[in-house]
């Protein structure tokens, strides 16, 4: 339930490396209007999207093996869902009752086409060559008849193989829609923000860890590089608090770390952070959009 009843989110990216979507993960995020899910996700747990008011648009991608029941249960704008082959179990009451499921049937791409191609070719060749044993071997005694039939029950082995059709079978790479290169959080500053302008006439807090003390109508945070914890409560109700740049060291925030920090809007989390407390974020209700790197391995009870 990490970012449960967000109704403001508008926007979450997955980043590519993420496994599971957890149960009720993003239910009543009413303001969520789409989901792209990676290549790497294999379950979408309980009711992840369940009463997403405004969702209209849910890509899945190949690679994802179950959908628990009710996932994206009464997100009732979803007119459609298309669901890949891969997967293999499907929940009760996954979509709302106005929403069409569809299997993705596996398309002939060009280069499978190549491949059925030349395993046709080759197949023919193994025939034509088969056919010309059985001719010189008609008028030949017994004993080679006996021999070419071994010859040919070898033949037919491999004309068999050569025309299964193994272009169909064969799984294709994913194409990886978005890297670490290419996702928001692996800029060098990741930053937490607010929708407004960056103005460099105020002051910008340096945030050191430990027992500092964070002044309550702070506006602009640094997080010093050889932070690696944000402590608990550190910046707990600074209403003010428009902008933190984190130093791409941290790898822990704290539980309550930014709790009740309603100017903030957007969150784009440093590429080794890994832990998220509870209720780091929670109270933020202006934010909007939040980006978590797949190497966060643990979010707190009520994080956002």
């Amino acid at each position: 339930m990490a970012f449960a009843g967000c109704i403001k989110l508008k926007d979450v990216v997955f980043n590519h490396g993420l496994e599971q979507i957890k149960v009720e993960a993003f239910s009543r995020c009413s303001s969520l209007e789409e989901v792209n899910l990676p290549a790497t996700v294999g379950v979408v747990g309980k009711k992840a999207f369940a009463k997403c008011d405004q969702l209209v648009t849910v890509s899945l991608s190949e690679g994802l093996v179950r959908i628990d029941d009710g996932a994206f249960a009464n997100s009732n704008k979803l007119d459609v869902i298309k669901i890949p082959i891969s997967v293999e179990s499907v929940g009760k009451n996954i979509v709302p009752k106005s929403t069409k499921q569809e299997m993705a049937q596996k398309t002939t791409t060009p280069e499978n086409a190549e491949i059925l191609e030349k395993e046709i070719e080759a197949a023919t060749e193994i025939v034509d060559a088969a056919s010309a044993i059985t001719e010189t071997t008609n008028n030949t005694s017994q004993k080679q008849v006996k021999g070419k039939s071994k010859t040919w029950a070898s033949m037919s082995s491999f004309v068999s193989s050569a025309l299964s059709p193994s272009w169909n079978t064969k799984r294709q790479p994913q194409d990886e829609k978005k890297t670490n290169a290419e996702s928001p959080i692996s800029k060098s500053n990741a930053t937490v923000q607010s929708s407004m302008d960056n103005d460099e006439s105020d002051t910008v807090f340096v945030y050191l860890g430990g027992n500092q003390k964070v002044p309550k109508d702070v506006i602009r945070v640094r997080i010093d590089p050889t932070v690696k914890k944000i402590e608990p409560s550190a910046f707990a109700r600074c209403k003010g608090l428009t902008d933190v740049e984190f130093s791409e060291n941290l790898v822990e925030i704290g539980f309550s770390a930014f709790y009740y920090c309603s100017s903030v809007t957007l969150v784009r989390l440093p590429s080794r952070t890994e832990v998220i407390g509870n209720m780091a974020f929670l109270g933020c209700s202006n934010l909007v959009e939040v980006s978590v790197p797949s190497t966060v391995a643990y979010v707190g009870k009520s994080a956002f």
